[in-house]
């Protein structure tokens, strides 16, 4: 039986790139997805807003996505948008990053952006605590 493409790439992805996971998170895109063909989305637990993702550059969405891996979160649990998308959903517990974060509440864990810890460093450490209070909470 041949492969399918999907299965040739991630064999091409493992032994020729050397990866061994790929991280594939629920997008805005595959919930509406699952809506069309008549599948509800699961309960959104995580709710991971960031401020301007649609224009983020490879190397913001690459720590976006290893600041998520961090919280070894189930890719099931939650989802990620841009923070202009976010009305409308409903979520037990929401992440928020953002170019200029607001001190963290009850309902809402803000924290430094990864546009922001790339050009600051120095507030790496901030960031993952602020991300700390989430799993606390979970």
């Amino acid at each position: 039986m041949s492969k399918t493409p999907v299965e040739t790439y991630f064999e091409f992805v493992e032994n020729v790139l050397g990866i061994k996971q790929v991280l594939l998170d629920r997008t805005v895109e595959t919930m509406a997805d699952e809506i069309a063909a008549g599948t509800p989305p699961h309960e959104i637990q995580i709710l991971i807003s960031v401020q301007d993702l649609e224009n983020y550059s490879a190397p913001e969405k690459e720590l976006l996505y290893k600041m998520i891996q961090a919280l070894q979160l189930k890719p099931e649990s939650y989802l990620v948008i841009d923070t202009a998308q976010k009305t409308g959903y409903l979520a037990q517990h929401e992440l928020s990053f953002a170019d200029s974060p607001k001190p963290s509440t009850a309902d809402l864990i803000e924290t430094y952006s990864p546009r922001v810890l790339i050009s600051k460093p120095a507030l790496k450490k901030a960031a993952w605590t602020e991300m700390q209070k989430l799993l606390q909470l979970i």
